[in-house]
């Protein structure tokens, strides 16, 4: 949640720029997608994380709502991974009442792209909603028509779980555009090199909260065996190492509070 409020402020020069007409640069484009990415990620996981510790207080036990998600290899385990109560309650009460998988695969496509819009709309009566559910729709269908033939190895897999994320990024510029004008110009400036931009103190500041955000998601997920490190790493070097990230994440969390992201919602 600390990270999330730093990440809306590196994510909002570029968006704005696009919202005022201006072409943001490459750097600019591609370190404000990241930076919401992260700060979309963090600011509902970390909600929900709340609201599930806060619910055990009073014996009632919530459904766990995000795993992981952008360690996906590909865009269907995305979407079992990435709001998972989203994701069971388009299945069970648009996707199976529209026919599922049960009438072939072109009625089956037909309904996975149905489902996937009217879940864009759900987010909000916006053009820009529609596109973000048309555009998962269109990756979840790619999946199932082309994922059979594609290899399946696991020294591929660190490929996978990039180009699923890279895809996830584009996707989330039309969750957070203004506007169809807006995520056009910003997408556009994220495969338009631009040469000799410098990077200003917020964008390196940017830069380390994505580097610290990766480092400590991985540790608290388990992606790093803290045991094995306990053996081999004196504990009071892997305990200040910890604390320095904390304190990092403290120093980059910008001095006014921002308002919770899914209000809007």
């Amino acid at each position: 949640m600390l990270l999330a409020d730093s990440f809306s402020e590196y994510a909002l020069p570029a968006f704005s720029m696009a919202h005022a007409g201006v072409q943001p640069p490459c750097s600019i484009a591609w370190l404000a997608v990241l930076a919401y990415t992260l700060q979309i990620y963090f600011d509902f996981s970390g909600y929900s994380d709340m609201a599930i510790g806060l619910s055990r207080l009073f014996g009632i036990k919530l459904p766990v709502n995000f795993n992981s998600p952008y360690k996906s290899p590909n865009i269907v385990e995305f979407w079992r991974r990435w709001h998972m109560t989203l994701s069971q309650f388009l299945r069970d009460y648009l996707y199976l009442p529209l026919g599922g998988n049960r009438h072939g695969k072109v009625r089956r496509h037909i309904n996975l792209m149905t489902t996937m819009l009217l879940g864009g709309l759900w987010h909000g009566a916006n053009w820009t909603f529609v596109l973000w559910g048309f555009y998962h729709g269109a990756l979840l269908v790619i999946h199932r028509l082309a994922g059979r033939y594609l290899p399946d190895h696991s020294w591929l897999r660190p490929f996978n779980i990039a180009g699923t994320f890279l895809a996830v990024c584009i996707g989330w510029v039309f969750f957070r555009a203004a506007s169809l004008h807006d995520a056009w110009l910003i997408i556009g400036r994220m495969f338009v090199p631009t040469l000799g931009t410098e990077l200003s103190l917020l964008q390196l500041r940017c830069v380390a909260a994505i580097l610290v955000a990766t480092a400590l998601g991985y540790a608290m997920a388990g992606a790093i065996n803290l045991r094995r490190l306990e053996r081999s790493v004196p504990a009071i070097w892997l305990g200040s190492a910890l604390a320095g990230l904390l304190l990092i994440a403290l120093l980059l969390v910008p001095e006014d509070g921002k308002t919770f992201l899914y209000f809007q919602f």
